[in-house]
């Protein structure tokens, strides 16, 4: 009887002790990869949980970015985490693009002079390391990897592999540039798929809407 406790209590110490290396361990990587997508000369200034920033044009919402995480570093950088998304939006607040993803690392310009949390601030640039959805003009949806968007020049590219689904349309390609202010795009390397004539793509959507009215 003895031998059989005493067999229980050690396996569940050693589960317990699994169970901690594990959760020490995706702790540790988390902050490691934070600390290396900061930059390993800054020092951490600030963590906001969850992080939710706006930027405004005449009024009207521009632009907005959240995150389950925002992490400030001294450089003007944001680590974010957790369900990350950028809207864009034209001038009357209608939405133009949108991108999901799990991580990325955001560059601030500071504006004028003051601190860094005096001084207003806007988005130069965000490099996302890993997997990315993005909705075009809220039909398009491009799934790929490894972006970079330069809000300086209006630009969304990425040289890895490309995959597009839209109305009349199912696209691959190696590569894409968005441009954001007149939201054109174009696919690099040698891009497949298939293109459906109108008449065929607006069968598609009906038949879309009379299965969502008709499902319960």
């Amino acid at each position: 009887m003895g031998g059989r406790t005493f067999a229980i209590v050690f396996l569940l110490v050693v589960a317990f002790g699994v169970w901690f290396q594990q959760a020490y361990m995706t702790t540790y990587s988390a902050e490691f990869e934070a600390q290396k997508m900061g930059s390993a000369f800054t020092s951490e200034l600030l963590t906001i949980r969850p992080f939710r920033s706006q930027q405004y044009r005449d009024g009207v919402v521009s632009s907005r970015v959240s995150a389950d995480e925002g992490r400030y570093f001294s450089n003007g950088r944001i680590v974010l985490a957790g369900a990350v998304k950028y809207e864009d939006f034209d001038e009357k607040g209608l939405p133009r693009m949108a991108v999901e993803t799990k991580r990325a690392l955001a560059t601030l310009q500071v504006l004028g002079t003051g601190g860094f949390f005096d001084a207003d601030k806007k988005l130069e640039q965000v490099e996302i390391p890993g997997d990315v959805v993005i909705t075009l003009a809220g039909e398009d949806a491009v799934r790929t990897r490894k972006v970079k968007v330069d809000f300086q020049k209006g630009i969304l590219e990425t040289s890895e592999v490309v995959t597009l689904d839209g109305p009349g349309r199912s696209l691959r390609g190696k590569g894409l540039t968005y441009n954001m202010d007149t939201q054109d795009f174009r696919l690099g390397g040698r891009v497949s798929g298939e293109l459906l004539p109108p008449a065929q793509t607006e069968i598609q959507k009906s038949n879309a809407r009379q299965k969502t009215q008709s499902s319960p």
